[in-house]
């Protein structure tokens, strides 16, 4: 049985990129241990193991993903876009970073279509043999997550630290932090000590 770490990077908000690419770690270990979980479940069947690991999976991937995507959709690719216009010329392979964005934000709408069918598989897997069909979902879903996560490391992440201000990282960092019903400040304080 595999649990998913929920915890954040010694820098946390403070470091909203950095905080972002352990997201994607994250994530990529999710869709691992969902891909894992199929193939169990497609020859062994349902077990209370394999209920535990799909309740942490749709734990993260209704609870986490959504917010990463909301960080990424409302303030991470919006900043960006405006550094990119602003001083394009000056960042290399911001052409291509744009280019991303647009493929990586119609990517957020067909997962969150591939995870309601993937909801859909993971309930029938609690209590029954996944189908052939169900396989495929997740196979599917699967595919595109890892693919969704390698555009985002590979090029939007070099951009993204060559062209964000400090402003625009602080600004990210706490709208990510509010987003999570906390703020940096409060996660960082010792015990005790207001």
């Amino acid at each position: 049985m595999e649990f998913i770490d929920f915890r954040l990077p010694l820098d946390g908000f403070a470091q909203p990129l950095l905080l972002w690419g352990a997201c994607h770690q994250r994530g990529q270990r999710v869709a691992l241990l969902l891909q894992r979980l199929f193939a169990h479940l497609n020859q062994h069947g349902p077990s209370d193991a394999t209920r535990v690991t799909a309740a942490e999976v749709r734990r993260y991937l209704g609870e986490a993903a959504p917010r990463h995507h909301a960080d990424e959709d409302l303030d991470l690719f919006p900043r960006l876009r405006r550094q990119i216009d602003a001083r394009g010329e000056h960042i290399p392979d911001a052409g291509r970073a744009v280019e991303a964005l647009g493929v990586l934000e119609r990517d957020h709408l067909q997962l969150e279509d591939q995870w309601g069918r993937m909801q859909a598989a993971l309930a029938h897997a609690e209590t029954a043999m996944p189908t052939a069909e169900h396989c495929a979902v997740a196979d599917d879903f699967v595919d595109r997550f890892i693919t969704h996560h390698e555009i985002e490391d590979q090029i939007v992440a070099p951009v993204a630290q060559r062209a964000l201000t400090a402003d625009d990282l602080a600004a990210i960092g706490a709208s990510m932090a509010a987003r999570r019903g906390t703020t940096w400040a409060a996660l960082s304080t010792p015990m005790g000590r207001h």
